[in-house]
């Protein structure tokens, strides 16, 4: 299979493991009548003739995500390096005559939609989001994920929480037998911020404040630092958490 589905409270999540979806796809295939005009004939045929390693492996996990995207929707656009190929992606769809509208969860990730072509709009305009797009940092066997590694958990947590389906994409890297191999990340105003790490630390936690790649203090799009929180092994994940 190229997904696998899981409920969590209210959320719809599907999985995408890339490197099956690769060998799924890269199978001969049987010529067919597509209709001419449809957006998605035209974009599957430059995603078949695309022929460079990169392309390879992040097109088909994408193009698996299309399933899920319709004429009129609202989408939540993830944060991070698998959901900005999604992004590209969509842009693509956009430009060959998808209508869609999508919601950020980060400044970076609402840029390259812009120069994409891809209409935006907002929590202000619009409370109900179809499908949320994104990746994740580390995953295990039941589909537990640790997720923030691109700085954005916040708006990320508000997109999932605001949208009727999320679509997780993630390559077998991201696969762990048990959690924690990747740092727990926790956004916290700065205000509050010696007071959490305290209380994280005294969970039996290393806590460290994540820093940017000149050393400073790392910055989310809402003004708020991250607590980078290494538990070790999360052997045990609370139901429906």
């Amino acid at each position: 299979m190229a997904f696998i589905g899981i409920g969590i409270d209210h959320l719809n999540l599907a999985f995408f493991n890339i490197d099956k979806t690769i060998r799924r796809l890269a199978r001969p295939r049987k010529k067919r009548t597509r209709r001419v005009g449809s957006y998605r004939s035209r974009l599957a045929q430059r995603l078949h003739t695309r022929g460079d390693a990169a392309g390879m492996r992040h097109d088909p996990a994408a193009r698996a995500s299309l399933r899920f995207v319709r004429d009129g929707m609202t989408l939540g656009l993830g944060t991070g390096s698998t959901a900005a190929h999604v992004v590209r992606f969509l842009g693509e769809q956009v430009r060959a005559g998808l209508k869609i509208r999508g919601i950020p969860t980060s400044v970076h990730t609402g840029e390259l939609a812009v120069s994409l072509g891809i209409p935006l709009t907002t929590l202000e305009e619009c409370q109900q989001i179809d499908v949320d797009i994104d990746g994740a940092d580390e995953f295990d066997p039941q589909l537990h994920l640790i997720k923030g590694g691109g700085g954005a958990l916040l708006r990320e947590k508000i997109i999932a929480s605001a949208s009727r389906q999320v679509v997780i994409i993630a390559d077998s890297s991201k696969q762990v037998a048990v959690l924690g191999k990747f740092p727990l990340p926790v956004e916290v105003i700065p205000f509050a911020q010696p007071l959490v790490a305290k209380r994280i630390t005294a969970l039996g936690a290393l806590v460290k404040l994540r820093k940017d790649a000149k050393g400073n203090t790392f910055i989310t799009d809402e003004g708020h630092h991250i607590l980078d929180c290494s538990f070790g092994q999360i052997a045990l994940v609370a139901s429906g958490g």
